[in-house]
């Protein structure tokens, strides 16, 4: 049985409709008790979420986020990751990387980096230790962030909430 025009677009219509509805929801799962902050979007980036633990120790405040942007279609993760690198370097010349490895993010691919940099806020230098998850999922690019200052305890569940982005990518695929 044939299909007219107008039932095709409708259906793409609808069909592209609920595509971006999944990917708008792509999000990670905090750890228990953490709180939503607030994180500037700008017109490159979107923040998907942003929490910081409940109960900060001192002055700054441990913190999880999301972002994601439209990359170009014809960008890679291999260059988006090179580029990414570069950029920090930039940022802090003795920035060290304590681990930097490529894995699969549901049916995407992820590199994984973990790294100790100084930076200046204008308030003073503060020496964090970073960890984050940059994931390309067609051109759209998500990178997960867990912050704290490197004087701060590793609190585990921020780290293995980052994680939670491949299901919640996972789940917007199907």
């Amino acid at each position: 049985m044939r299909q007219s025009v107008a039932q095709c677009a409708l259906f793409m219509v609808a069909f592209f409709c609920m595509v971006a509805a999944a990917l708008a929801n792509v999000t990670i799962d905090p750890p228990a008790g953490w709180k939503s902050v607030d994180f500037p979007s700008s017109s490159q980036v979107t923040y998907q979420g942003a929490w910081g633990e409940p109960s900060p120790a001192g002055d700054y405040r441990q913190n999880i986020n999301l972002v994601k942007t439209t990359l170009p279609a014809d960008v890679t993760l291999d260059a988006y990751v090179d580029l990414n690198m570069k950029q920090l370097k930039q940022l802090d010349s003795t920035i060290l990387f304590t681990l930097n490895e490529r894995s699969k993010c549901g049916a995407d691919t992820m590199q994984h980096v973990k790294y100790l940099m100084t930076v200046d806020n204008g308030s003073g230098q503060k020496h964090l230790a970073l960890e984050q998850l940059w994931v390309l999922d067609g051109a759209t690019f998500y990178a997960g962030t867990y912050a704290r200052l490197a004087t701060q305890a590793e609190v585990p569940a921020a780290s293995q909430a980052l994680m939670t982005l491949c299901s919640h990518l996972a789940a917007a695929a199907n």
